[in-house]
């Protein structure tokens, strides 16, 4: 009887970490994907404003693809620098270059 009960309060003190564990987990995630969609966001925006015109769609596909945040980050950083879409465009080309 008492093996019984320590076995049960064994599995439903397990459920209850394994739970919080998960829940920890999904916000971190949360967050992450907050982050990301944050600057894909920005990028965009930037781009829109600095050239008075729509990102063309394979640029917007690009960008909403890509799930590393310290390349979105430096995607961010290019589009504020760039002169104008097709340098914005060479700055992505360069920024994904296999290195050498």
């Amino acid at each position: 009887e008492g093996r019984q009960e320590g076995r049960q309060d064994g599995r439903q003190e397990g459920r209850q970490e394994g739970r919080q564990e998960g829940r920890q987990e999904g916000r971190q995630e949360g967050r992450q994907e907050g982050r990301l969609e944050e600057n894909r966001k920005a990028i965009l925006l930037v781009l829109r404003e600095r050239f008075q015109t729509e990102v063309p769609a394979d640029l917007t596909q690009r960008i909403e693809q890509t799930s590393d945040l310290a390349v979105l980050s430096g995607w961010l950083s290019a589009a504020a620098k760039a002169a104008s879409l097709d340098a914005f465009r060479a700055a992505l080309q360069v920024a994904s270059a296999p290195p050498t």
